[in-house]
């Protein structure tokens, strides 16, 4: 999951979360059978940089690795 923007207020609903492809490579490190996906909404990161991470983290996890591509809906992310 991507959450770029929280919607805040008192509970701080989503305000805070893990960059999705960081969490994958630490988790490639430490496990050796789950598959692992990152999540990259389309206008949020460059095609070029999500190809290369995807690439690395793949190495790192010995081909367990996959991307899934989203298109946006929370209008303030993208702002």
């Amino acid at each position: 999951m991507i959450k770029l923007h929280g919607f805040g207020g008192k509970t701080e609903f989503w305000d805070h979360g893990l960059h999705s492809f960081t969490l994958m490579a630490g988790l490639a490190s430490v496990t050796t059978k789950i598959r692992l996906y990152a999540l990259t909404a389309v206008l949020t990161i460059p095609p070029a940089i999500v190809a290369r991470m995807a690439s690395t983290i793949d190495s790192i996890s010995g081909g367990r690795f996959g991307v899934n591509i989203v298109s946006g809906w929370h209008k303030v992310e993208y702002t």
